[in-house]
């Protein structure tokens, strides 16, 4: 086996590990993101849910209260060309009930405007808080990949450059080696050979 292919081997043993080693945690982090987005998404389509019900809801109440006041206001005026008298008293009844209908939109308005203002606040903490644990999960990831996963690699290189080094330096000495077993081989072939004759 050659350096190259020996090397070539050692590449490969090492990218392997690597792999199976990174693997987990990409597939780790790719669930994390999937689920977070998949919650955010879900937020924000219960409160786009919510949105239109409640300007459902406000449209069926303003549209009640537009057709009860067209009402009066036809019934008023076949009353002020009957009896302009009554009409002053009637005129007063009918801005007392328009104030009180104004006073009702405003406060359904008014807590409206704070329903929507809690569920703001609320998704806001809650996207606040899921970035934090996002932020936090990244971190802790980054810190395995600095104390665990770098050190590890680290020693694999060292290890396969060490074993590289040696093979390296001592390749020249290991074909000296064989040719001086060879050699051996040889003469102590030749050595046994003389000894049976003497015997």
């Amino acid at each position: 086996m050659t350096n190259n292919e020996l090397l070539l081997a050692m590449s490969d043993m090492m990218e392997t590990k690597l792999k199976a080693e990174v693997r987990p945690l990409r597939n780790e982090m790719y669930d994390m993101e999937q689920r977070l987005e998949s919650k955010v998404l879900g937020v924000k389509d219960e409160l786009q849910h919510e949105i239109r019900e409640v300007k459902v809801e406000l449209r069926n109440e303003i549209r009640e209260v537009q057709q009860n006041l067209e009402g009066k206001i036809q019934n008023l005026d076949s009353k002020i060309q009957d009896v302009e008298q009554s009409l002053e008293g009637k005129i007063q009844n009918l801005d007392s009930k328009i104030q009180s209908v104004e006073q009702n939109l405003n406060s359904k308005i008014q807590n409206l405007d704070s329903k929507i203002q809690n569920v703001e606040q609320s998704l806001g903490s809650q996207i606040q808080e899921v970035q934090q644990n996002l932020g936090k999960e990244i971190h802790l990831l980054k810190l395995c990949q600095e104390n665990l996963i770098l050190p590890r690699l680290n020693t694999i290189e060292s290890c396969y450059t060490d074993t590289y080094r040696r093979y390296r330096d001592y390749a020249d000495r290991i074909e000296a080696v064989f040719d001086d077993v060879d050699i051996m081989k040889k003469v102590i072939t030749e050595h046994s050979r003389e000894l049976q004759k003497l015997a």
